[in-house]
């Protein structure tokens, strides 16, 4: 019997689940382990065939202790990725592996080549374990008395990835090592076995999979590597941080080249191929520094993918499945709209220190998020950044008080309860209500307006364009806050406002805190004539073999009658032409809006809209 087929033939019944279970002998071991140098060298050149079917009968007489190969050998990490509406990259998204996964049909055959000949040359022919290579470790190994070199397979190190997960240098792992792989080369074919371990392999850097390490060092896809490139990144796979070519380019360099070498000696180059390629310089041309997600939306982004049960039974499984899934998260994000909106906060508010703003912009159309802008202290963790914004749920913040910008809700409330827009009301400088739903703490509300000025006669339209607190307070004295309250949940604000006993008739003025996606979504309804479209910002998410696993958009319903809302908007007119917001908000057309302070300006609102845009 031939040495490798005696060999193979041990590993063929090493790699036969049915007969795991024992434990090995010293020789069995001596076989399969490199560390066991000396009689593997016996075993391997012995002349004896009753030597070798006795070797077989003790393996399969004394069989191993440890357990199966698992079925899967695990899918490796891979990064995610948020594109804003157009298609542009907002974020890239991965835990410690940044990695992007490949076809082995999109790398080039002379990549491959430079990989096996760097790395396996018996690759195409051994079942696993490459026995020839073995018995040159062991020659080396018995000589210097200790172990100095190795000869792992592709297929060894991929069980050693993938698999074990475990470096150590002990007999026990190597011979685990070696079954797992004769058995992989039973489950995969050669190419499945390259293309994982290709896609697993680490480049430095944070730099996992061959497609990514394309992209990073010479900013190019996989596909467009050539023949000196994919020798340096070959190079890099058994020392990435020794051959690494931005730290260390020299040794990168010859690395490189002994590749290339190597690939000469296999025959995929020709001498002069390989002369001329060796003369050439690195040409890194590393890719730039892709966006890692520093920015509200995509904070916003993450924080709805972990509310998501299709990702995951919890949030951290939710999360891990974002950092490592290989996700296409399709977001409404308008990188136009996004860039105004940031230079729209910078032009008014100029250093971190003082006041913050939010901007929240939506198609009232369709409920798409289109921008989510805060600053001008920037998203972000240390000093003079914030992870907090009071423009969407789920960052950080409470929310704030809407102050009059909330009157655009009792509006709809006094309309639909049947009170013309011509109800007139003598505005003094405060009212008292009267209605027992208006009681606060025992005694009846009784706010003013503004610098305590009365206001004389109004009717609705100038009442809402010089924002009024007495003459809305005395509406929702008449409707109740009741219906304020239903009204302002159906158009989209989600607040409770059956805490502490609620509806107050406090809450026209603004006094429930409340979220600037809230505020946007609620003044959409009027913008889009009575039809609420639930806000979102992902349109789709897709897992990395292209699978819908998530899709959202049309949630759209009628809670306003067309003429109410129509006759709001007409109202809330007044405010931009000519009241409280009409020397800052006119836009040069007909739009709608409603300013809105608390005391003391601890907070500033303004809510506008066009029927393609509110903010």
């Amino acid at each position: 019997m031939p040495q490798t087929r005696f060999l193979d033939a041990v590993a063929d019944r090493l790699g036969h689940p049915a007969l795991w279970g024992g434990v090995v002998t010293r020789a069995v071991v001596a076989v399969v382990s490199i560390t066991s140098a000396g009689v593997l060298l016996a075993a391997s050149v012995a002349p004896s065939v009753s030597l070798a079917a006795a070797a077989v009968d003790t393996v399969d007489r004394q069989v191993l202790s440890f357990p199966p190969m698992p079925e899967a050998i695990g899918v490796p990490r891979e990064r995610s990725v948020v594109l804003a509406r157009d298609g542009s990259v907002l974020a890239v998204l991965h835990d410690v592996e940044n990695r992007k996964l490949v076809a082995l049909a999109a790398v080039p055959e002379h990549v491959q080549q430079a990989v096996i000949a760097t790395e396996d040359a018996g690759f195409l022919r051994h079942r696993g374990v490459d026995w020839r290579a073995i018995v040159r470790a062991a020659v080396g190994n018995f000589k210097a008395g200790e172990v100095t070199s190795g000869a792992s397979t592709i297929t060894q190190q991929l069980v050693k990835a993938a698999v074990l997960r475990d470096s150590s240098r002990t007999v026990g792992r190597k011979l685990r090592e070696a079954v797992y792989a004769t058995e992989l080369e039973r489950r995969l074919t050669k190419r499945q076995i390259l293309e994982e371990y290709l896609n697993l392999a680490y480049f430095g850097h944070g730099i996992y999979g061959i497609g990514t390490a394309a992209e990073y060092y010479f900013d190019r896809r996989v596909r467009d590597l050539t023949v000196a490139q994919g020798a340096l990144l070959a190079g890099m796979l058994r020392a990435p941080l020794v051959n690494d070519p931005i730290g260390n380019p020299k040794a990168a360099r010859q690395r490189r080249n002994i590749v290339l070498r190597q690939m000469t000696v296999a025959g995929f180059l020709s001498q002069g191929e390989r002369r001329r390629l060796a003369r050439q310089p690195l040409g890194l041309q590393l890719s730039e520094v892709l966006p890692d997600g520093n920015s509200f939306f995509v904070a916003y982004v993450r924080h709805l993918l972990k509310q998501d049960p299709a990702l995951g039974p919890s949030e951290r499984a939710r999360d891990l499945t974002v950092l490592r899934g290989g996700l296409r998260i399709h977001t409404t994000l308008d990188p136009r709209l996004q860039r105004i909106a940031d230079r729209s906060i910078r032009r008014v508010l100029r250093g971190p220190r003082g006041p913050q703003a939010a901007l929240t912009a939506l198609d009232p159309r369709s409920g798409e998020i289109l921008a989510i802008a805060g600053g001008p202290k920037p998203y972000g963790r240390g000093k003079g950044h914030t992870e907090v914004t009071p423009a969407v749920r789920g960052l950080g913040s409470s929310g704030r008080q809407a102050g009059s910008a909330f009157k655009a809700f009792q509006v709809v409330a006094a309309l639909e309860d049947g009170i013309s827009p011509t109800y007139s009301f003598a505005a003094g400088a405060r009212y008292k209500t009267r209605s027992r739903a208006c009681r606060d703490d025992g005694r009846q509300y009784t706010p003013g307006n503004y610098a305590d000025a009365a206001q004389g006669r109004l009717d609705m339209a100038a009442a809402t364009a010089k924002s009024s607190n007495t003459y809305f307070t005395r509406l929702v004295d008449v409707t109740g806050p009741d219906k304020l309250a239903d009204a302002a949940n159906r158009m989209g604000i989600p607040a409770d406002f059956s805490e502490g006993g609620g509806p107050f008739c406090s809450h026209v003025l603004g006094t429930k805190e409340v979220f600037g996606l809230d505020m946007a979504a609620g003044y959409g309804t009027l913008a889009n004539s009575g039809v609420h479209c639930r806000p979102f910002a992902i349109a789709e998410v897709s897992d990395r073999q292209g699978r819908t696993i998530v899709r959202n958009g049309g949630r759209c319903e009628r809670v306003v009658e067309r003429g109410v809302a129509d006759r709001a908007t007409r109202l809330l007119r007044g405010p931009i032409e000519f009241g409280t917001a009409a020397g800052t908000a006119p836009i040069g057309r007909p739009a709608a809006g409603k300013t809105g302070t608390t005391n003391n300006y601890g907070d500033a609102w303004f809510v506008g809209y066009v029927p393609q845009l509110v903010a």
